[in-house]
């Protein structure tokens, strides 16, 4: 079970989120502005925060940036708000995913389990039954994603990754530098069949572009205008990639 603050100014939409992930066999607790949901942070453990933009008395942002410095918790930020810029901003502040009001709850808890689990490894495992390294060389440069400690090295210095981005990471590594269709991806990471809905993507693929260049001082990743993407210049090293070593 895991345990989830929503905050949210209109009662009735808190309330019915909370009652319907209740159902789902999450924790809930609700605040309904921007400093009752700082001093719940601050009281107490979460997992995840289903966290609207605009709140009165402090917005989404700053409660964004308060508790990604408090806690190591997920956040998914709710909002009417739905330019592109506007989800650029949000995903920037640190929020793991964004969503655009009206919204399904269906779709929010596909999300949601999306930003709570571990992302499954699909390779063949390890002899002794353990998940390791998936390690990739792409033009030249020396990729590590640890799947037990949820972290990706380039040539040995961490990315700082979302959760999101990691999953992508691991999609477009999986391929082996083949091509993944849009599509193939938001089935992959959020179970949402036949969505047209790719603004979202898009800018996780962006951020997740940019900060493997700041870390590689390449870019790494095709994009297939209207199809998908893929990891550009992907070799394998001399031995298997799933790597053992530390």
């Amino acid at each position: 079970m895991s345990k989830i603050l929503i905050i949210e100014d209109e009662r009735q939409t808190a309330d019915t989120i909370a009652l319907y992930l209740g159902k789902e066999g999450h924790e809930c607790k609700t605040a309904y502005d921007g400093p009752s949901a700082v001093r719940l942070i601050m009281q107490d453990s979460f997992d995840l925060l289903v966290l609207d933009w605009m709140l009165p008395g402090l917005d989404g942002l700053e409660v964004c940036k308060i508790a990604k410095s408090t806690q190591n918790l997920k956040v998914l930020m709710v909002s009417a708000r739905a330019s592109v810029m506007d989800k650029v901003t949000g995903l920037d502040t640190g929020a793991d995913d964004y969503m655009t009001k009206p919204f399904g709850l269906r779709e929010m808890n596909a999300r949601i389990r999306t930003l709570l689990r571990r992302w499954q490894y699909e390779e063949p495992e390890s002899s002794d039954g353990t998940v390791h390294v998936l390690r990739m060389n792409v033009k030249g440069i020396d990729l590590r994603v640890d799947l037990d400690a949820y972290t990706v090295t380039a040539r040995g210095k961490p990315i700082l990754l979302t959760t999101v981005e990691l999953q992508l990471l691991y999609l477009l590594a999986a391929r082996k530098g083949g091509l993944v269709g849009r599509q193939d991806i938001m089935d992959e990471i959020y179970g949402m069949e036949g969505t047209d809905d790719f603004h979202v993507l898009t800018v996780h693929i962006s951020n997740l572009r940019r900060k493997l260049k700041a870390a590689t001082g390449q870019d790494i990743i095709k994009t297939v205008y209207g199809v998908g993407y893929r990891l550009d210049g992907m070799a394998k090293f001399p031995h298997a990639t799933d790597d053992h070593t530390p």
